[in-house]
């Protein structure tokens, strides 16, 4: 299986493509109806489950990559993070992949 940084960051980027256009699907459903409160979710449902399957695919124990698309928005809030004491500016794709891979010499796999 395929794991590289490359690849990493073409995975991030389908998310980033998911989250543009279902921005851009709501504010299309208020204008219509009024109202920011619109059902699509059957997308959102399918993003958790690619989520879940690149942590699977890099072996990630903890939901890293969860933390990085939702709390962080995809690296736009940047969030620091402590691994063993080490703080970590969680702001990129890069570092996402190089926490992951464990590149910051630890390791939370």
């Amino acid at each position: 299986m395929v794991k590289s940084l490359e690849m990493f960051i073409s995975e991030m980027n389908q998310i980033r493509k998911y989250n543009y256009q279902y921005d851009n699907a709501n504010k299309g459903l208020e204008l219509i109806t009024g109202s920011n409160q619109c059902p699509i979710e059957v997308g959102a449902f399918l993003l958790d489950a690619y989520i879940t399957l690149l942590e699977e695919k890099y072996e990630v124990k903890d939901t890293w990559i969860q933390y990085y698309v939702w709390d962080c928005e995809m690296g736009l809030k940047k969030m620091e993070i402590y691994i063993d004491d080490i703080p970590i500016d969680l702001d990129s794709d890069e570092k996402l992949y190089t926490l992951i891979t464990g590149g910051y010499g630890v390791n939370i796999k």
